[in-house]
């Protein structure tokens, strides 16, 4: 049709998209050569010995100082008590959000804690994590729902004043789709350099 995914998907909301930078170490010297080369924001992974976790959040706040953010990808290997734990810990870094902290258990973490709790997974476990008040962000998989099933997803996040963060391996139709959408949050990806800490929506 001669026009940008994003006009046929209703029209921009912004014209660029603020990223998320993932780290494969908590190490500093990682992290500033991502700031070096436009990252302001990180996903970094959760220490191997989880205690370790606000030794390394304090090392990287030191470096970056305090315009950088973070999201602690936990990959669902906490149990609840330890997740409620080591969010209370953390509640003074201001993460964007702790990301799958554990596999069951969250609504004890939820109201534990004011650190946002990121989740994706299937339609039906969104949902219900909207419903009991414990999601507070959605990542939706875009390579498998595709731009209208995120688009759902991200409408259903809206009414709960919740804001979506989708997931996929493809940056241009990432981008043209979170062109889309109002509670777009942040698109994660290991493209470098960026323009401090944003990709620019194009045509």
């Amino acid at each position: 049709m001669g026009a940008p995914l994003y006009q046929l998907l209703g029209g921009p909301t912004r014209t660029k998209v603020r990223v998320l930078t993932p780290l494969k170490s908590g190490a500093v010297e990682e992290m500033k050569r991502a700031w070096d080369a436009g990252a302001r924001a990180f996903s970094i992974p959760l220490p191997e010995r989880p205690v370790d976790v606000v030794r390394t959040l304090e090392a990287l706040r030191n470096a970056a100082g305090a315009t950088a953010d973070f999201v602690l990808a936990c990959e669902g290997r906490l149990r609840a008590a330890e997740a409620a734990r080591i969010a209370r810990a953390l509640e003074g870094f201001h993460l964007l959000w702790m990301d799958e902290p554990c596999r069951d258990g969250m609504k004890k973490i939820a109201e534990e804690t004011v650190v946002p709790l990121g989740f994706g997974g299937p339609v039906e476990r969104m949902r219900d994590l909207l419903r009991e008040g414990v999601a507070g962000m959605l990542r939706p998989d875009l390579d498998k729902l595709g731009a209208s099933g995120v688009r759902k997803i991200a409408a259903l996040a809206e009414t709960y004043y919740v804001a979506v963060a989708p997931l996929s391996k493809d940056d241009h139709l990432a981008i043209q789709v979170a062109a889309s959408l109002a509670n777009f949050f942040i698109h994660e990806t290991g493209t470098l350099p960026l323009r401090e800490g944003y990709l620019e929506v194009t045509a």
